[in-house]
């Protein structure tokens, strides 16, 4: 006689791990924006996420990593077209170039990033590990994606400069940063769709003008 399966103890999985994530990153911006992150507990991420304290700890063990995945999920979908080698082709590199700023500006500059700005400058003297996770998780692994692929277009001939990192935060600075800490301030709003798009347009220019190999 053929033996029976055993069905597994326990409810069955309802959600993926990656709906789970996702559930609890979107809960924890929700909460971190609502109520500053001093004031953010676990507990009360794990209540409007729908999951318990321990299925958090599963994916992140403080609440400055938590804060640290919101930020990096948010500029995931940054680094594939920057990843993108474009040979020794210079169209292919502006092409490519412009397209990571456009995105890059049009996801920084955006009301709820420039209120998780406005989170972490005002409570980063007495959370300063949340700042650090903060700026790790968005400006530095946005700047290293950028510096790897200028490093990349240089061996190809097709751009030259001096440190690819340093070169990368300022491009992305002569990008963003003036709009950006004008509307954290509230002294100016976001700038259009249109005028990012101006401002990527002249940051390229800028850029390429100085470091493109003339051939």
């Amino acid at each position: 006689m053929q033996e029976t399966p055993k069905r597994p103890r326990g409810r069955p999985q309802l959600r993926s791990d990656e709906e789970t994530r996702r559930l609890i990153l979107a809960a924890a911006t929700r909460i971190f924006l609502a109520q500053g992150f001093g004031a953010t507990s676990m507990e009360a991420v794990a209540q409007a996420a729908g999951v318990s304290k321990k299925t958090i700890y599963r994916f992140v063990d403080t609440k400055e990593h938590l804060l640290e995945a919101v930020i990096d999920t948010r500029s995931e979908a940054l680094r594939s077209p920057i990843g993108h080698d474009a040979g020794a082709d210079p169209e292919g590199m502006e092409r490519a170039l412009h397209q990571f700023l456009q995105e890059l500006a049009r996801l920084v500059l955006s009301e709820e990033t420039v209120a998780l700005n406005r989170l972490v400058y005002a409570e980063s003297l007495r959370f300063p590990e949340m700042a650090k996770a903060f700026y790790q998780a968005g400006p530095v692994r946005n700047a290293e994606a950028l510096a790897a692929w200028l490093e990349t277009q240089r061996r190809h001939g097709v751009l030259r400069f001096g440190d690819a990192m340093e070169t990368a935060r300022m491009l992305v600075s002569m990008t963003i940063a003036e709009p950006l800490r004008a509307a954290t301030l509230g002294v100016a709003p976001l700038p259009t769709p249109a005028e990012i798009d101006r401002r990527v347009d002249e940051a390229v220019e800028i850029f390429l003008r100085g470091c493109l190999v003339r051939r």
